[in-house]
């Protein structure tokens, strides 16, 4: 009898070490958690090229009512965001306030081609200068804009002109998204506040 109160003993006693073991395993379950959250910043990235004109950006020795190819063209880069192109044109004065180059369309009438709307425009006293805007924005499955115009000709009726003639094209961009407008001009003015140095 009392042996098998001793074997009751202790296998109640060893349940009890197993229930404490399994116990004392229960309390080191443990979990736990961590989320890093990475941004990106993004960018706009254009390039301005004018595949028809010459490499060396010089023509030589024009005459009035010459023709010459130019097709200023802006290209988003690989990478970058959407984005709104501008192309702002200065084109040099005669003394009598005439513009001595006319801007060319590709079926070549005066003027710009499809696809751009004009912006501003600054009258000064040795050149004009206009901003010009590109209808739809710039993506990575759309990323090049037409050429804002297609040649320049030289004008003629005047005998007093000579020296280097400089037409600037500069191109600018701005992210599309987050904007809060989608007005051009409001756009534009946004773009230029935002430059190191106003153009």
């Amino acid at each position: 009898m009392q042996n098998k109160q001793k074997k009751k003993t202790v296998a109640l006693c060893a349940a009890l070490i197993g229930v404490l073991a399994v116990g004392g395993m229960a309390a080191y379950f443990t979990d736990t958690d961590t989320k890093t959250n990475t941004f990106t910043v993004g960018n706009v990235d254009i390039v301005l090229t004018e595949p028809s004109f010459p490499e060396s950006g010089r023509v030589e020795n024009i005459v009035p009512n010459q023709v010459i190819a130019k097709d200023p063209t802006v290209t988003l880069q690989n990478g970058s965001n959407s984005a709104y192109a501008f192309i702002e044109i200065v084109v040099p004065k005669h003394t009598d306030g005439q513009e001595l180059f006319d801007l060319i369309k590709a079926d070549g009438s005066v003027g710009i081609n499809t696809g751009w709307t004009l912006v501003t425009e600054t009258t000064g006293t040795d050149t004009n200068t206009r901003v010009y805007a590109y209808n739809t924005e710039l993506t990575q499955s759309s990323n090049e804009t037409t050429p804002l115009f297609s040649s320049v000709r030289f004008k003629e009726g005047w005998t007093d002109i000579s020296g280097e003639k400089n037409i600037v094209v500069n191109a600018y961009a701005i992210q599309k998204d987050n904007l809060g407008t989608e007005d051009k001009g409001e756009i534009w003015t946004m773009l230029k506040n935002s430059l190191p140095e106003n153009p």
